[in-house]
């Protein structure tokens, strides 16, 4: 006989529970998706706005460097601010033509002589190329706050205030359009060579009058105290470790703006320039390089004078055999008055001779000047001709003489 088994009592419900658990853990997940997509959308949205924004700031500083190689790239190119023009101009930078030797004659017997341009302030505007802005370069562009203008240098770079406005630049930007974005750009350059160098206070070898001396020729910098920076007259390493312009403000005393703000304008820690020739292009003679090689300069065809861009006067240098030629004086239309015949006082130009330069230059060490420990000189004699004595030395030797110092008068009167 088999043993009865009772049925077993299931619980009902349990699957829908289940199901309904799965279906909100679903849910769950769905919106989890949605919301990620959601912000994957706007991050990308918000990256391709970045990345417009970024391609129209790179186009607008290779245009501006662009137009800044066209207008300023040759050597005869000069560049100011508009304040020169007038002083409620705003600190935009203009491009002008030099005279590009059209102030030379240009040919005949008196050719590279200075001629007169005629109307200067006429000629002047004539010569005008370009600002350096964007958008209509040829009119000086009003740079003043606009709810449309692009902010080019603002309040956190010079300082916010009436009277720091005007230093501002705020410029309308240039619209563009690809497919269905839109953008726009704007862009001005700031002339560093305008600015004064963050100055670096040089100490000379030794504390006299001739040391000092040199030091103003060799080694000028900008006075520290307008730009309160009387600190580095004492210890010039802090200049020596600032880079921008905004390490500056660790170096001065504390004002109401700080000095990157107030002397945005008018300091740079890169301000340089090259030794160009602006009136007629090319590199500026040495002339201290060249006299002190005058032996292996030549006597002749020695380009000493530039009338027009690429166009050269050649020169001659006088020899003892040779005292007085063609274009050897430093003005190349000059010529020696008298004739070879006349005795040598009676034949001096209306300018030295670049031989009389140079002679001039290097007395300190060619002229034989030696003094005792009494303070006696001597002089070599040669070097003092007289007027009818050897032309060449006459005329191209700085005669060492005594030179009055000072005169006085005492009178007296009785009666």
């Amino acid at each position: 006989m088999k043993p009865i088994r009772k049925p077993t009592r299931r619980d009902r419900g349990f699957a829908l529970i289940v199901t309904v658990s799965l279906m909100v853990l679903l849910t769950i997940i769905a919106l989890g998706l949605l919301t990620l997509s959601s912000i994957s959308l706007r991050a990308a949205s918000s990256g391709s706005d970045r990345s417009v924004a970024r391609a129209n700031a790179r186009l607008a500083l290779m245009l501006a460097i662009g137009d800044l190689q066209k207008q300023a790239g040759p050597d005869t190119r000069v560049t100011a601010k508009a304040d020169v023009l007038d002083a409620n101009n705003p600190p935009v930078l203009g491009v002008w033509k030099s005279w590009e030797g059209t102030d030379h004659e240009l040919s005949g017997s008196a050719q590279g002589r200075p001629i007169s341009p005629g109307s200067y302030p006429t000629k002047k505007k004539e010569r005008f190329l370009s600002w350096l802005v964007s958008g209509n370069t040829s009119i000086l562009p009003n740079t003043a706050k606009g709810a449309t203008k692009a902010i080019l240098l603002g309040d956190n770079s010079v300082g916010s205030g009436t009277a720091r406005e005007k230093l501002q630049i705020h410029l309308t930007p240039t619209t563009l359009t690809v497919g269905n974005q839109g953008g726009g750009f704007a862009w001005w350059v700031s002339g560093e060579n305008q600015k004064a160098r963050l100055p670096k206070p040089y100490q000379p070898s030794a504390d006299n009058s001739a040391r000092w001396a040199m030091n103003a020729k060799s080694h000028a910098v900008a006075d520290p105290k307008p730009f309160r920076m009387d600190s580095l007259l004492t210890d010039a390493t802090p200049a020596n470790k600032a880079i921008s312009l905004k390490q500056s403000d660790l170096i001065t005393t504390a004002a109401t703006l700080k000095t990157s703000q107030e002397f945005f304008h008018d300091l740079s820690t890169s301000s340089v320039g090259l030794l160009t020739n602006v009136a007629t292009g090319g590199w500026k003679k040495d002339l201290s390089l060249l006299t002190e090689n005058w032996a292996l300069a030549g006597t002749s065809g020695l380009p000493f004078f530039r009338y027009a861009p690429g166009q050269d006067l050649f020169y001659t240098i006088p020899t003892p055999g040779n005292a007085s030629p063609d274009k050897s004086l430093i003005y190349p239309w000059s010529a020696y008055r008298g004739t070879s015949a006349s005795i040598p006082i009676y034949q001096h130009g209306a300018v030295s001779s670049w031989e009389n330069m140079k002679d001039y230059v290097t007395a300190y060490r060619d002229k034989g000047i030696t003094a005792s420990s009494t303070g006696v000189a001597s002089i070599n004699p040669t070097y003092s001709v007289a007027i009818d004595g050897d032309r060449f030395t006459f005329l191209h030797r700085v005669r060492v003489i005594p030179i009055i110092a000072r005169m006085q008068w005492v009178f007296s009167h009785t009666s």
